[in-house]
């Protein structure tokens, strides 16, 4: 797979990775938001439900003080009008300070066993106890009632209705009245008003018929709760139920004692909105996360994978064509380095194959100096009888005529032409220098002494190889070039010894020397500027070394016109 695919892949698996952690993140988010929120209404349940109980507290309170009085007992159990005229009085002011004790209390009204109001005569208790008198008498322990309303006042009220037992027999337990508290809710509408409540949240105080006593809404107060209501919702929870076409959280806490109820109600919407602009962070979050990863993805794409791209064709391109074209790649990143390297060893390789292709010309060319050398060696082998036979004539006629002159001349020329066409092409150093010393005799003779020699080779270097005939046309180009176009005597000296690993032999003379021109057309193996036979020789011996041993070797001319001239044969030995 290319690499440009594994980075889509990696990015689209990233990103699939940063959706579902949102994901998640959204599902735990919204369990822990609904969580807050139901634990914040809960507690503002409560803190309702404990204040409605307080108050509720102090109604039975009051209500217990006015039951179990003695002034009340009293009052309830007078059988002459004297007792009960005195109990009355007292009764009445004990009434008014419970009262002035609780200014949400409108009423204290005490009502004997016998449906008789006692006190205040002028209330309506019609009202209160809609023509069910029978409802007192079946009731034999406090009890908050459901709203009402009275005529006579035109609010809503409640009551608290509490026996009055009969304190002088303890064994009968007899209910001599009852006491009856009746409250207004402005406590209740003043107790919603002032908590805080947040936006949409709505609370509710129910009755004992689930009338609406107060709520977070005024305008809903009085009227019956809209939820049907069962024990068996479980108190401290909430659970999701549908209320005008809308889900909601619902929850509801039992007033102890009393029969009333503390709800919450709390819209899913309401929960959503928070959540929206958590789930909106989200979503801008992954949105940043993708532009990121699309511009990190584009950086890697035009840094790495576009260059690795490239790298791949031009190799490509290299296996099918050549080695010509290099690699370019912007700088800045390890791609260059790549490249470079990628570059250099294409030199590389271009300079192995130049020099495989020099080896290959200089093989060549050394097959066809040998395949040339063994076409003149045949012909120089031509008739040799004729040649030999021609020499040894001329040394007859010398000793005939005891010329000794011609005598050494013809020897030596016989044994030059005998070492130059017989044997190897291989030599040894002593054998080449034995074929010099022959010249030299021959030009000592021609030229009666005109010119001085000096010889000075190393004994350890005469089994040395070199080819054979290579230092003994370097003299005689020094004789017939140099020395005899010179006036006067001359001098030539060959010096040979070893430097390092390799073969160093030394030819100097005096004579007239050769131009510059000549002389580094020889030393850079170029045939400009040679014109002169004398430097074709020297040129041809310098090719026939480099050819067999390599560019390293060969000879290098140092001259100077009027002052001589100074010829280095470098080999390897072998």
């Amino acid at each position: 797979m290319k690499i440009s695919y594994q980075l889509i892949l990696l990015i689209t698996i990233f990103l699939i990775s940063l959706l579902g952690i949102q994901f998640i993140y959204y599902i735990n988010i919204k369990n822990l938001t609904e969580e807050e929120t139901e634990t914040y209404a809960l507690k503002m349940v409560e803190q309702i439900e404990k204040e409605v109980t307080n108050h509720f507290t102090d109604i039975i309170r009051i209500a217990y003080t006015l039951s179990y009085s003695s002034d009340t007992q009293d009052l309830l159990t007078a059988e002459t009008p004297v007792v009960k005229y005195e109990s009355s009085s007292k009764f009445l002011e004990l009434r008014k300070h419970l009262l002035r004790s609780n200014k949400d209390i409108d009423r204290l009204i005490l009502h004997s066993a016998d449906n008789r109001v006692i006190s205040p005569n002028e209330f309506p208790i019609s009202e209160l106890l809609n023509s069910e008198y029978n409802y007192l008498n079946s009731l034999k322990q406090r009890q908050f009632t459901r709203l009402y309303n009275l005529k006579s006042n035109g609010r809503e009220n409640f009551s608290l209705i509490y026996p009055v037992y009969n304190l002088d027999d303890n064994f009968s337990h007899e209910i001599i009245g009852y006491s009856i508290a009746v409250s207004n809710i402005e406590f209740l509408e003043t107790l919603i008003s002032e908590t805080e409540i947040p936006n949409k949240y709505e609370f509710y105080i129910l009755d004992t018929q689930n009338t609406i006593a107060a709520a977070s809404e005024r305008i809903n107060n009085g009227m019956i709760f809209p939820l049907q209501l069962s024990g068996n919702i479980p108190e401290g929870t909430f659970i999701e139920m549908e209320y005008q076409k809308k889900p909601i959280l619902f929850s509801s806490k039992d007033i102890s004692d009393t029969g009333w109820k503390v709800c919450a109600v709390i819209p899913i919407s309401m929960v959503n909105t928070k959540l929206v602009r958590i789930r909106n962070i989200g979503f801008f979050i992954s949105l940043v996360f993708l532009i990121i990863l699309l511009s990190v993805g584009a950086v890697i794409s035009r840094s790495i994978t576009r260059p690795i791209d490239r790298v791949v064709e031009f190799a490509a391109s290299v296996v099918d064509h050549s080695t010509r074209k290099r690699l370019d790649l912007p700088k800045g990143n390890e791609m260059r380095i790549l490249s470079e390297c990628i570059n250099s060893m294409l030199d590389r390789m271009d300079l192995m194959n130049r020099k495989i292709l020099d080896t290959k010309t200089s093989l060549l060319k050394v097959e066809l100096e040998k395949k040339k050398a063994e076409l003149e060696n045949l012909q120089a082998q031509i008739n040799p009888h004729f040649l030999y036979n021609t020499l040894e004539c001329l040394r007859s006629l010398g000793v005939h005529y005891e010329s000794d002159e011609i005598t050494e001349i013809s020897t030596a020329m016989a044994d030059i032409f005998r070492y130059s066409i017989k044997g190897d092409e291989i030599t040894t150093i002593k054998n080449e220098m034995d074929c010099i010393g022959q010249y030299l005799k021959i030009i000592s003779i021609r030229f009666q002494d005109r010119f001085r020699f000096t010889v000075n080779i190393d004994e350890n270097i005469f089994n040395c190889k070199l080819p054979k005939m290579t230092l003994q046309p370097i003299v005689e180009n020094a004789v017939y070039h140099g020395l005899e176009p010179k006036l006067g005597n001359g001098e030539l000296s060959i010096r040979g010894y070893r430097k390092e690993n390799n073969l160093c032999i030394s030819i100097y003379d005096n004579g007239i020397g050769i131009s510059k021109e000549i002389s580094e057309s020889i030393n850079n193996y170029t045939e400009a500027y040679i014109s002169e036979k004398r430097s074709m020789g020297l040129l041809n011996i310098n090719k026939r070394i480099k050819i067999r041993f390599g560019s390293n070797y060969g000879i290098q001319i140092k001259s100077q016109r009027g002052k001589g001239t100074y010829v280095n044969v470098e080999l390897p030995i072998h």
